[in-house]
């Protein structure tokens, strides 16, 4: 039982590090303008971590350039409570698509 437990522990990890490559390579891709591939690779990513602040940016800054604004609001509303500096981030620019922003 106890060998079972580990190894579905070092499976829950190599699956999160998956995924945040995926999420880099996506972020990299979307850098460089490659925006249809860094779109996929970025909404994978978020689904497989949809609690992580920093995918969650992501996803919602792609949203956002689809004009997709209620959608965007409805992931970054998640995490309304949240503490994270990407959720921050995310929010802020959420009310500055949907032209709320204020000095």
């Amino acid at each position: 039982m106890k060998k079972l437990l580990i190894m579905l522990l070092i499976l829950c990890g190599a699956l999160a590090r998956v995924s945040a490559q995926s999420l880099d390579d996506g972020i990299k891709l979307y850098e460089r303008g490659q925006t249809e591939k860094a779109q996929q690779i970025i909404r994978t990513a978020y689904k497989a971590a949809s609690t992580d602040a920093r995918s969650a940016y992501y996803y919602t800054v792609i949203l956002l350039d689809d004009g997709k604004n209620d959608s965007a609001n409805m992931v970054m509303q998640k995490f309304s409570t949240s503490t994270d500096p990407w959720a921050y981030i995310g929010m802020a620019r959420v009310q500055f698509a949907a032209g709320n922003a204020t000095d």
